[in-house]
């Protein structure tokens, strides 16, 4: 069992550190909007890039930030029906909802997004647009994040069973524990 908790922690580590360092791009996004709106309304001078430039940050930070969003339970869930069961049976609905539905979802992320990215990285893509940004770097944030997030599923999957073998709460992470309620 302890073996487990250490493959769970390593991998709620990974996904907590990854996501922490995909928020600075939000930031960037940030600064990259404010820059063109300031450039355009101010300075009557638009640029040719920001729109791109923007649109590619966004997904990075959208494919990155999944399996932050999954250790941290910020996605949809059920908990309004399934609170009123027992924890076991609360373990049991979801290992189902994961093999049912998180667990196909990614694999098919994972293998489309791994041909788009080796479709784009075999033709060295660019963007039609003037500024012809290289477009094989951002599409290959695809199948990483796709391959983070099944690595924190499978880290939340082992979670789940560990309940239901001890009987008690699977334990993340001191730092992500922290992370959720500091």
């Amino acid at each position: 069992m302890n073996v487990i908790i250490k493959i769970t922690r390593a991998i709620d580590r990974i996904s907590d550190l990854i996501g922490k360092a995909a928020m600075y791009l939000a930031l960037i996004l940030l600064v990259v909007i404010v820059f063109e709106v300031l450039s355009r309304r101010l300075f009557n001078a638009p640029t040719i890039w920001t729109y791109e430039a923007s649109t590619m940050l966004f997904g990075a930070f959208i494919m990155l930030i999944m399996p932050y969003g999954l250790l941290h339970e910020v996605n949809v869930s059920v908990d309004v029906i399934t609170q009123r069961f027992s924890l076991k049976t609360q373990r049991i609905i979801d290992l189902v909802t994961y093999f049912v539905f998180f667990s196909p979802f990614v694999l098919i992320l994972l293998y489309t997004g791994s041909q788009f990215a080796l479709s784009s990285w075999e033709v060295r893509e660019t963007s039609w647009s003037n500024w012809k940004p290289p477009l094989y770097y951002i599409k290959t944030c695809i199948p990483l994040g796709a391959f983070l997030t099944l690595l924190q599923g499978i880290s939340e999957i082992l979670k789940r069973v560990m309940v239901l073998m001890e009987g008690a709460p699977a334990t993340p992470a001191p730092d992500v524990e922290e992370a959720r309620h500091g």
